[in-house]
């Protein structure tokens, strides 16, 4: 069936039929990016940024730079605005590493206390200093430094990054966004949307980390172009890895000693897990479903309110030729309004909404 250019059924594996919410699961995608104002917004406080501290240091731009899930491609709008924040992580290479760890970020702290632009902005962190930016009505917003170091050459990691009071530890930041950058559209995509699922369904403090999430997709995730299929499996496919009772190895692509699931806890694996198993039946069903109202409600209930649910053409809903219905004059009727009385006809097409 098709209509208005759109195919409201797509084949399958087993040739089963899949709803085609392509049109829904677009407009989601577009919702949960960062859009012009909030790109514009971290360009222009990272250039402020970079230019104070190249000065300060007295280091050439290249030695400060954008990591995290901004230089990634898969950074997100937070689920709840009044509550989630976007930021941006930069990096800060120092022109003599010979400092502790603790040296390094309390040195860092001191420059920028010393700025008029971020003296009031500044809130330590462990592993960075953070400068926080006032609320406006695109949100909330934070720009986390971090002064890194040149590691060993008999390392395997280019850098070292600090931790307060734990030292200094291996880090790749710029060969892991060449990585996800590499991955393709489709991984970036698929990336976002369970970044946003993982917002919807996890509190901040017990939700898995971003990197970890991202090499879980690269690990299950199907190259199917269909959003739906993709993600379906995706989840299929991490409930499958994830059957062991304790979190498993989880190795950095671009460097090797790096356990990134070293301190992800019990609890917050458990967790995970749980709404993994939860996030899978919904998809399952999603994808079998017959109605594509049926079908968005499941997805919804998966990704939040911002996954829309369809209208006309993608419910296979329309009205019926009409040219049956005669007049008033030709039944034998006459008309006799009352100015006082009125009355309206609606109707309402529902599924069962799994929306939380």
């Amino acid at each position: 069936m098709e209509e208005d250019g759109r195919s409201l059924a797509q084949p399958r594996e087993g040739n089963v039929a899949v709803v085609d919410l392509s049109h829904e699961f677009d407009a989601f995608y577009e919702a949960i990016t960062l859009g012009k104002k909030q790109n514009g917004r971290i360009d222009s406080a990272f250039e402020s940024l970079q230019t104070f501290l190249c000065e300060q240091y007295d280091v050439d731009r290249g030695a400060v730079f954008v990591q995290g899930s901004c230089a990634n491609g898969t950074a997100v709008v937070p689920a709840d605005p009044e509550v989630g924040e976007y930021d941006v992580d930069t990096v800060l290479v120092l022109p003599d590493g010979d400092v502790s760890s603790n040296e390094a970020l309390d040195d860092l702290r001191t420059t920028l206390k010393g700025s008029k632009r971020y003296a009031s902005r500044i809130t330590t962190r462990k592993p960075c200093i953070r400068l926080q930016y006032a609320d406006d009505e695109i949100g909330g917003f934070h720009v986390d430094v971090v002064p890194v170091r040149a590691a060993p050459i008999s390392g395997d990691a280019p850098l070292e990054a600090p931790r307060r009071n734990e030292g200094w530890h291996e880090t790749a930041p710029a060969e892991y966004t060449t990585w996800c950058l590499s991955q393709g559209e489709l991984f970036q995509r698929t990336v976002k949307m369970l970044k946003r699922w993982r917002d919807e369904n996890q509190d901040v403090r017990g939700a898995i980390k971003s990197i970890v999430l991202q090499v879980l997709v690269s690990r299950c995730m199907p190259p199917d172009e269909s959003d739906a299929l993709r993600i379906a499996t995706t989840f299929t496919e991490l409930q499958k890895f994830l059957q062991a009772p304790q979190p498993p190895e989880i190795p950095n692509h671009v460097l090797s000693s790096d356990n990134l699931s070293a301190r992800w806890t019990q609890e917050a694996f458990n967790s995970f897990r749980q709404e993994v198993g939860k996030a899978e039946a919904a998809a399952r069903r999603a994808v079998e479903a017959d109605d594509g109202y049926e079908a968005a409600a499941e997805w919804a209930s998966i990704f939040g309110d911002d996954f829309p649910l369809p209208t006309g053409s993608s419910t296979g809903i329309v009205l019926a030729d009409a040219s049956h219905a005669k007049p008033i004059s030709d039944q034998g009727w006459r008309e006799n309004l009352n100015p006082d009385a009125s009355i309206s006809i609606s109707t309402t097409v529902k599924a069962e909404d799994r929306r939380r």
